[in-house]
């Protein structure tokens, strides 16, 4: 049996084609990385120029990066099993903004009765239907489509405790928490290239899921190499992972290169295992399909009633109009199953007017402060001429006025009655920056303006993925060169 992985990327496709033998350890046949093509055909055109000796009936594998994907944990009301899927899928499609999604979660640990919330992830159903189609192309069977991070974090192991797993991916970084064995949160970014990127990431984490975590001993974090013993403390507990161990099992020496989420999801694989979140196979179905199905079958009646009538004889159109009190029937009971969802959603739009005023403040002051001061005093081409000095912060929420997030009332000295360059670098797509006064002062230090200013941050439900920091600089760039063509 031949197990073809493919692990995307923002423009390419890494490859790895195994094969199974009897009682014995998997060989590796062919690893390799290729371009993402625009059809599946010409995507199953390439993926046989670098993996020839792949056979029909071979199991195709999806393991999905960061950037095809997004991860949230959704609140949930206190409701049966077999409802579950469809309320989290209402959930994600408000979040999302978008019906055209492929959305599976995590159930949450045994014990779970009251509202509480589930690890769920989703992809546009159009990055799926590629895959599935050529996987058609090249006559394999589609076995499941995984999240990177869960991938790579299931070599773990099973965990009794809450352990917090930091693997690597290139210039990426995913952190997946583990409570009693089940994922309970997810989070991958982009590393920056100064050094000590990782483990200040590391801290937001721990951070973020301070309320996930209750045990009063240290939390234990498995690493792909990630950390030295100098990030340890009280509080933080270091493993490594084994990898060159379950390489060994799973495979024949080879020395091709193998990513970790390849790795983990050959493993589930091979042991026939289903991976907690699979996109290809989503627990539930689509509620609007359920809605629309007899809704299409009354339009199907309708028009046979117009192509019958000028050949069918009053018998038939009698048979005809059974057919349509039948559909109603179906159509009635149809829209009773979704108004029985309607107190459901009562109570996710009450959780959603909650979350829409839910700032991450660390985050908003951590970003302040590296624009304000993008670079250290000392330095060489520090822009001095448009220096500020921060005199005062007032932070605040929109509770109640129907906007989300917040604003942050800045109130600063400059050394310039020019701010244009320091609102450039405050302003992107989810932060707007109004100016409110600038007054000259009397200061010894040069500091002669008091300046003050609105900033408007994004509550936590409308943050966009995080920016690598070329991306981040260029897109500041644009900004400062709208300002000043402005």
């Amino acid at each position: 049996m031949q197990y073809l992985i493919l692990q995307t990327d923002s423009d390419a496709c890494s490859l790895l084609l195994v094969e199974e033998s009897n009682g014995k350890r998997a060989r590796v046949v062919t690893a390799s990385k290729i371009k993402l093509a625009k059809t599946p055909l010409e995507q199953a055109i390439a993926i046989r120029a670098a993996a020839p000796m792949l056979k029909r009936g071979a199991r195709l594998v999806l393991v999905l990066a960061g950037s095809d994907l997004r991860y949230r944990q959704v609140g949930v009301p206190q409701a049966p099993a077999d409802e579950l899927p469809q309320i989290v899928q209402i959930q994600v499609q408000r979040l999302a903004a978008s019906e055209e999604i492929a959305v599976d979660y995590v159930p949450a640990p045994e014990g779970e009765e009251q509202e509480h919330e589930v690890l769920a992830a989703w992809c546009d159903q159009s990055t799926l239907t590629h895959w599935e189609e050529t996987a058609e192309e090249l006559r394999a069977r589609a076995l499941f489509a995984a999240p990177r991070a869960l991938c790579s974090a299931s070599l773990a192991g099973n965990v009794a405790e809450s352990v917090l797993v930091a693997t690597s991916e290139e210039d990426q970084i995913d952190f997946v928490l583990f409570n009693r064995s089940t994922p309970v949160m997810a989070r991958s970014t982009v590393l920056a290239e100064e050094e000590g990127s990782a483990e200040r990431e590391l801290r937001r984490t721990m951070l973020a899921i301070s309320d996930e975590v209750t045990q009063e001993s240290p939390i234990t974090v498995i690493h792909d190499g990630l950390f030295d013993e100098a990030t340890k403390s009280e509080s933080l507990r270091l493993e490594r992972l084994d990898v060159e161990r379950t390489i060994s099992e799973l495979l024949e020496p080879s020395g091709a290169p193998i990513s970790l989420a390849q790795l983990g999801s050959l493993r589930w694989a091979l042991s026939e295992e289903k991976p907690p979140i699979d996109l290809a196979h989503p627990r539930g179905t689509d509620l609007s399909e359920a809605t629309e199905r007899p809704r299409i079958t009354i339009l199907a009646a309708t028009a046979l009633v117009l192509l019958a009538g000028a050949w069918m004889a009053y018998a038939h159109l009698a048979n005809l109009r059974g057919q349509l009190e039948s559909a109603q029937q179906r159509l009635n009971e149809a829209e009773e199953s979704v108004k029985k969802f309607s107190p459901y959603v009562q109570r996710v739009e009450k959780i959603d007017a909650w979350r829409a005023s839910d700032v991450t403040w660390l985050d908003e002051l951590d970003r302040l402060g590296h624009k304000l001061r993008p670079q250290p005093l000392s330095a060489k081409d520090f822009p001095t001429a448009s220096d500020v000095r921060v005199t005062q912060l007032l932070a605040t929420v929109r509770v109640g006025s129907g906007e989300p997030g917040g604003v942050i009332v800045l109130s600063a000295r400059a050394k310039s009655a020019s701010t244009q360059e320091v609102e450039a670098r405050l302003r992107d797509r989810q932060h707007a920056v109004e100016p409110q006064s600038t007054a000259e002062v009397e200061s010894p230090d040069g500091y002669n303006y008091q300046y003050v200013a609105k900033i408007v941050v994004p509550a936590e439900v409308d943050e966009a993925p995080e920016l690598s920091s070329e991306a981040e600089e260029s897109k500041d760039e644009s900004d400062a060169t709208a300002e000043d063509a402005s």
